[in-house]
């Protein structure tokens, strides 16, 4: 649920809410492959938070 609620945020523009959401799914995903996803989705939003400053 966090992670798909993340990717939702990040479509929206939601950057921070993005990031805790993936970084919570990141905690909470078993499999290294999950994980792995979640730490992509981290990423990508701190990219992102990056360019608008």
């Amino acid at each position: 649920v966090y992670f798909k609620r993340g990717e939702a945020y990040e479509y929206h523009g939601e950057i921070q809410k993005a990031k805790s959401d993936y970084q919570q799914a990141y905690k909470l995903f078993p499999m290294t492959v999950w994980k792995n996803s979640a730490l992509e989705g981290i990423s990508r939003v701190q990219k992102l938070d990056e360019q608008k400053v």
